[in-house]
């Protein structure tokens, strides 16, 4: 029994093969390490980095190194934004690591990072939380402030979060929850009945241009058919882009190609069948995002999901002035609180009715007309197409039983004039910096940007300051910046 020498030395020498062919592979994948380190001080000079709203440079007397009283360059913000991009060797990180010491403090300071369509905003410093005075509890980068101690932990707190805001919204009162750039993850809205979730559902009208959608999916998986026809108005490309999100993170996207016409013809051509399949995911509440131009034109929309409804604007194409399709009526359901229509084309001049007690007068191209009412669900009808309906955080269907709120959880955006006797509770995606000493801060963030595809190999950054100036500067000591894999 027992391992023989020669056996114990194939052993030793497989194993190292392994670790070679290891390392051989990883730096295949990663030829330039793992991680991207960038040091942005008065003393830069980085080809990868590139400022497009650079920092200005200043001096202030002070000790050198050895002690001696020299002038020291510093970095100073004396307009609100700083914007710069990196280069990077390749095209998948999973986390940004910042940490940033500053002082001559402003208000408030946004860091923000970008790519193309996907871009993320996390504070670096806010006063107004700093000093506010209240139990404070951090867990995971999220900031919990109590103006009386009634939770002992943010899970506590964001499990009775739902309840929270349903016994506001029953009573009538505002929500007593301020957020600060913290999105609460929405549970199933109550008007969502689970049994009858999974029924198709057809647009009857066509849509021009892009759109946002809410879907509940009840099983987390779903399937959107459609048509996409080019109405080629215009030169260039016509391609759509459709997007998954969960909050703000991107899930997954799938682009849809011109028809081939790229110039301004004004021909149309058959239009193309489309399916946007979703699955392998959690059941709640996704937004979908239609990103195109508005020489597309979306027909025969079918969600194989009977709760979906069209955040913000819709923009009803039914008119022969688009020649690809024909004029006729629609019928749409929404619980805004204020509607604003508009139209562009004589052709489309007409009187849209709400509930049949309001209207909005459209006999005016290109003039916005807006009419205001209270809550609950309102039936808009539409004579013809090319009008544009449009309410900011409202929500627009064709189906009555398809419309619902996406957002059951409500809460008070943080900041601004917002009064600080109306609310009791923060949650933040912030932790209050460290103080150094000599108005001194010291601050560390992690950002998520596994969803972020640099273009061109290359990374956009900005630093955010409301209220700076010429004369009211920020300081930045410095920046470092990681990006891991």
């Amino acid at each position: 029994m027992g391992f023989s020498v020669t056996k114990v030395f194939r052993i030793f020498l497989f194993a190292i093969a392994i670790a070679i062919v290891a390392a051989v592979v990883y730096v295949s994948i990663a030829p330039f390490g793992s991680r991207v380190d960038v040091r942005i001080d008065a003393g830069l000079n980085d080809s990868r980095v590139t400022f497009v709203n650079p920092f200005t440079t200043s001096t202030r007397i002070g000790p050198g190194k050895d002690g001696a009283i020299v002038e020291v360059p510093e970095l100073e913000m004396g307009n609100p934004e700083v914007s710069f991009s990196v280069k990077v060797p390749y095209e998948d990180f999973k986390r940004a690591t910042v940490e940033i010491k500053y002082s001559k403090v402003p208000d408030e300071l946004i860091f923000g990072v970008g790519t193309g369509e996907t871009a993320r905003n996390v504070p670096i410093h806010n006063n107004a939380l700093n000093n506010l005075g209240w139990f404070t509890m951090s867990t995971g980068g999220i900031t919990l402030f109590q103006r009386e101690k009634e939770y002992g932990s943010i899970d506590e707190f964001l499990r009775a979060l739902p309840e929270i805001s349903k016994e506001n919204s029953s009573t009538g009162e505002e929500s007593r929850v301020a957020s600060y750039y913290f999105e609460p993850t929405q549970p199933l809205p109550p008007d969502v009945v689970l049994e009858k979730a999974h029924k198709a559902v057809r647009f009857p009208n066509t849509l021009r241009g892009q759109h946002e959608f809410y879907i509940c999916l009840s099983e987390g998986k779903g399937n959107i058919t459609f048509q996409k026809q080019d109405l080629n108005n215009y030169e260039g490309e016509d391609p759509l882009v459709v997007r998954l999100y969960q909050g703000n993170k991107l899930l997954k996207e799938e682009s849809y190609p011109d028809d081939g016409d790229i110039s301004a013809s004004n021909k149309y051509y058959s239009p193309r069948f489309c399916v946007y399949r979703i699955s392998d995911f959690s059941p709640g509440i996704y937004r979908v995002s239609f990103e195109c131009d508005n020489d597309v034109l979306i027909k025969n929309f079918t969600s194989s999901e009977r709760y979906i409804c069209i955040a913000d604007r819709v923009f009803l194409a039914d008119n022969y002035v688009y020649r690809a399709v024909k004029t006729k009526p629609a019928t749409i359901f929404t619980n805004a609180e204020v509607l604003t229509g508009q139209v562009w084309n004589p052709e489309a001049e007409q009187v849209v009715t709400v509930d049949n007690d309001g209207f909005l007068d459209l006999s005016e191209p290109f003039v916005e007309k807006y009419l205001e009412f209270g809550s609950g669900e309102k039936t808009v009808r539409v004579k013809k197409g090319a009008v544009m309906l449009s309410s900011p955080g409202g929500q627009f269907s064709f189906e009555a039983e398809s419309l619902f709120d996406p957002f059951p959880i409500k809460t008070l955006n943080f900041g601004g004039n917002l009064d600080p006797n109306s609310y009791d509770y923060v949650i933040s995606q912030y932790s209050i910096p460290k103080r150094l000493g000599k108005g001194s801060y010291l601050q560390k963030i992690r950002i998520d940007i596994s969803d972020m595809k640099p273009q061109d190999k290359t990374y956009s950054f900005r630093l955010i300051a409301p209220g700076v100036s010429e004369i009211n500067r920020a300081r930045i000591d410095y920046l470092k910046l990681s990006l891991e894999k």
